[in-house]
């Protein structure tokens, strides 16, 4: 992608960002921004870039939206999904809990030809900004994020996607197709991904909350644009993205992690101290947000503790207050009544 679309992401908010740090923890120069304009990067950096920015910025929409949200909106609704259900219905939940975030009715889903389909109309979305070519980009990232979320409510979504549609008259700005080898319509009237019926009424269980949470999707997603680009970025695999995606995961185990890298500890800790990483600092923000993610269930605080793996709530609840400067019971205290007034 053009450099000019993640000037357009940080530019506005840099004077709130510790944007050295954000860019050396991608393993890319601190000056890249001042850098020609016909320069490029690959979409994952940009997707991962985005989520440091949120959060640091507190609002997931990287004040991209005039109605901001706090980090952990949307996990907060997604985790309200049951136990079991089929990805039709679990479509019609995310289209709902979008709009009540959003503040419109921007989402839909409908059976359309034998498909289900996921439309998202923007027009009335309250951007700040008047890029017509990065809110169009924006748009199709959202459209891979959707899917990749659906992928993980229901596996056969992957092999199911029948189409793309998006706005944009001419060729997308991301190779959708290529990415996930459908057809692509343009000069839609909505942006939209459709699903063979079939697939999309067939029930079955959905994952643990944890694993629909907004970085967990991310990083899926920045794999698979990797693998479609070819192969990691410029100058090796990224370890530090590997280390994350076990994390999100539920792989807290620094030997654990090393054997599924194929690394030894030593190998794994310079590695991470290349690009400006270390393991107690990724291990500790995974579980601060995996934490947050189970405290916006109703998960008792003793069985969140062992899903996260501390051997008993008083340790949680240090190590919590000590990333947060507050408690988990009144993490999710606030969380509720946050919920609550969306409106």
């Amino acid at each position: 992608m053009p450099l000019t679309l993640l000037r357009r992401l940080i530019r506005p908010v840099a004077g709130d960002l510790d944007l050295g740090a954000i860019l050396r923890a991608e393993g890319l120069s601190p000056d890249l921004l001042d850098d020609a304009a016909e320069a490029e990067v690959r979409v994952s950096h940009y997707l991962r870039i985005r989520e440091r920015v949120a959060e640091q910025l507190r609002d997931e929409t990287c004040h991209l939206s005039a109605r901001h949200l706090l980090p952990g909106s949307t996990a907060l609704v997604l985790s309200q999904l049951p136990a079991r259900g089929t990805l039709e219905e679990a479509m019609r939940r995310v289209a709902a809990a979008y709009n009540l975030l959003h503040g419109g009715d921007y989402n839909a889903v409908a059976r359309e030809g034998g498909a289900a389909v996921f439309a998202i109309d923007d027009r009335g979305f309250p951007y700040t900004l008047r890029n017509e070519e990065y809110v169009a980009f924006l748009m199709e990232c959202a459209l891979l994020f959707v899917h990749v979320l659906f992928c993980r409510i229901s596996p056969p979504a992957g092999q199911g996607l029948l189409r793309i549609a998006v706005r944009r008259k001419h060729s997308p700005l991301l190779p959708l197709s290529d990415i996930v080898g459908v057809p692509v319509e343009t000069g839609a009237e909505r942006y939209a991904l459709s699903y063979p019926l079939e697939a999309a009424t067939r029930c079955s269980a959905y994952p643990p909350a944890e694993r629909m949470a907004r970085q967990a999707v991310t990083e899926e997603l920045c794999a698979l644009l990797d693998r479609a680009a070819g192969g990691p970025a410029e100058g090796g695999e990224r370890i530090t993205g590997a280390v994350e995606a076990l994390l999100h995961e539920g792989v807290t185990d620094q030997a654990a992690i090393c054997a599924r890298l194929g690394l030894s500890p030593a190998t794994l800790r310079r590695r991470l101290a290349a690009e400006a990483s270390n393991f107690r600092i990724l291990r500790r923000n995974a579980l601060d947000r995996r934490a947050r993610v189970l405290l916006a269930t109703e998960l008792p605080l003793p069985e969140i503790s062992s899903r996260l793996g501390f051997s008993d709530v008083r340790a949680f609840n240090r190590a919590f207050k000590s990333w947060n400067g507050i408690t988990p019971k009144t993490q999710r205290s606030e969380a509720a009544g946050e919920g609550a007034g969306v409106s």
